[in-house]
């Protein structure tokens, strides 16, 4: 038997509101969707409780406890009213009721710390502590804006793979501080983390056969590069830049098969998010091969450096929203892997 009263701090006495709200719910009468309660206070361990506990699919009371004097964030209610639906939300609790989003103060730090390394190329400032500095700054900003994304199984899994993929990408960026001595290990990170992003684009769409269209496009831009470029790619770096080459093709041409795959569903919007990603991700390599190979480019790291941190912005962006609640673009529930051939439907 549940106590006729909502769970309270020591010493705080429920509200009439609260109680009234409660002896309506338990009666099956009408009420508000939400749980009363009133302005300013932070949760208390017991609601905090209560809710690891509806979590779980433990005891509990009937209704969501809430102090008196305590007024759920939108997000609290957001995520409540999809509970009681019945509806996807996200496996964590909602946040507290005040907390300010992190991804405004992620990007600001990105694009300033990419501005700032930028600047430092000898072309504009030629000072290369700011490149040293803020070059891996940028991208440690991007992978900080990727964990704050969605954390529930299955999107678990693939936000697991794009981590890893900016993680090897942060590795490359501080080897290639180094142009000459860092040029094949920056090659090699980079190269494991366009696999990160190719097995973290497959967990939802089967590689190659859900669009194989997609991958005869990017196929034919990276044969027309690497046509231009072979003469003048030194013969020893010619093994690694043709498995760079085609792991980069690959990783662009599954994010592109996925989100023709996913088009009609509530993850279009995200998919789309990783095809540009990839598309970014194959101009800035290009420009990056050109200026290194053959032509030295006006302003290279400005146009190089801008399509990359921009490419894995929409990479890291392409993962669901954290606690999107009822927001079917954003759920965090990924769709079942798309059928290849007739027979699968």
């Amino acid at each position: 038997m549940n106590d006729d009263t909502p769970p309270a701090d020591p010493g705080e006495r429920p509200s009439e509101r609260v109680r009234a709200w409660l002896g309506a719910a338990r009666r099956g009468g009408p009420r508000d969707d939400t749980p009363p309660a009133g302005p300013g206070e932070r949760p208390s361990e017991r609601v905090r409780a209560w809710l690891g506990a509806a979590r779980r699919g433990g005891p509990r009371d009937d209704t969501p406890p809430a102090d008196p004097g305590e007024r759920p964030s939108e997000r609290v209610r957001a995520w409540l009213g999809a509970a009681r639906r019945g509806g996807p939300r996200d496996d964590t609790p909602p946040a507290d009721p005040g907390e300010r989003p992190a991804t405004p103060r992620l990007a600001a730090l990105a694009v300033v710390s990419a501005a700032l390394a930028i600047a430092g190329a000898p072309w504009a400032l030629d000072a290369p502590a700011l490149v040293f500095a803020f070059k891996p700054l940028a991208t440690l900003a991007i992978i900080a804006f990727a964990l704050t994304r969605a954390d529930a199984a299955p999107p678990r899994a693939q936000r697991r793979w794009i981590v890893a993929g900016l993680v090897f990408s942060l590795a490359g960026d501080i080897a290639l501080l180094w142009p000459q001595q860092g040029f094949v290990p920056g090659l090699v990170a980079f190269l494991v983390a366009h696999l990160c992003y190719l097995v973290a684009f497959t967990r939802d769409v089967r590689f190659v056969r859900a669009a194989p269209l997609a991958f005869a496009v990017y196929a034919l831009i990276a044969g027309g590069l690497l046509a231009r470029l072979w003469p003048d790619v030194p013969p020893a770096l010619r093994a690694p830049v043709l498995a760079y080459v085609a792991c980069l093709a690959a990783m662009a041409a599954q994010a592109a098969a996925r989100a023709r795959a996913l088009r009609a569903t509530p993850h279009a919007a995200l998919a789309r998010r990783a095809a540009i990603g990839g598309a970014l991700f194959v101009c800035s390599d290009a420009l990056l091969a050109f200026n290194r190979f053959s032509v030295p480019l006006p302003a290279a790291s400005l146009w190089i450096l801008a399509t990359y941190w921009a490419a894995q912005w929409c990479i890291a962006s392409s993962l669901p929203v954290r606690g999107a609640g009822t927001n079917a673009a954003n759920a965090t529930t990924l769709p079942p892997r798309q059928p290849t051939n007739p027979q699968e439907t």
